[in-house]
């Protein structure tokens, strides 16, 4: 299981760039951002989901196989 993070999000600057491990730390950064760049609005968005399509699992085994040994 992941934890959830932070990451704040300005629609006039492009895509996120950082994660933030907390709600405080993301929105000090959006406080941050908003006063260097007034008129601008920063959001501070929270991870709810994250999916995965997995193709292949690799799985070790234990111990390697004697090679006199039968596969099966």
């Amino acid at each position: 299981m992941e934890n959830a993070f932070w990451m704040v999000w300005c629609p006039d600057r492009g895509a996120p760039t950082a994660k933030h491990d907390t709600e405080e730390s993301a929105t000090r950064e959006a406080e941050r951002l908003a006063r260097v760049n007034p008129g601008h609005r920063f959001y501070v968005l929270r991870s709810v989901l994250m999916v995965r399509k997995v193709d292949v699992e690799r799985v070790p085994m234990r111990g390697p196989m004697a090679l006199d040994e039968p596969p099966f």
